[in-house]
């Protein structure tokens, strides 16, 4: 079974990602997906100016989702407490 972590040249990705980090305010726990994450934004960084669509929900409702599930794949109960409570508080916020 394969899942999908990151791809830090999908603008809607990425976009989504910088949308959620404003929804929660930037604080993500340390945690393997964090980590891995971090790791791909760093081999991409520079490598692609930050995109700037419109505001799209669906887009960040997804990217949430992504996170969640990715979360409950590595097994880490922190990341995905975090994840579940981000897509809560985007979703009251809609």
């Amino acid at each position: 079974t394969w899942i999908l972590v990151g791809d830090s040249h999908d603008p809607v990705l990425r976009w989504s990602a910088q949308s959620a980090s404003t929804v929660i305010g930037g604080r993500t726990p340390r945690g393997p997906l964090s980590s891995l994450q971090e790791g791909l934004n760093r081999t991409a960084s520079g490598s692609m100016p930050t995109p700037r669509p419109p505001h799209n929900g669906a887009s960040v409702v997804s990217y949430l989702e992504q996170q969640l599930l990715v979360s409950k794949a590595l097994g880490s109960l922190q990341e995905y407490i975090h994840w579940f409570m981000a897509l809560i508080a985007f979703m009251l916020t809609q």
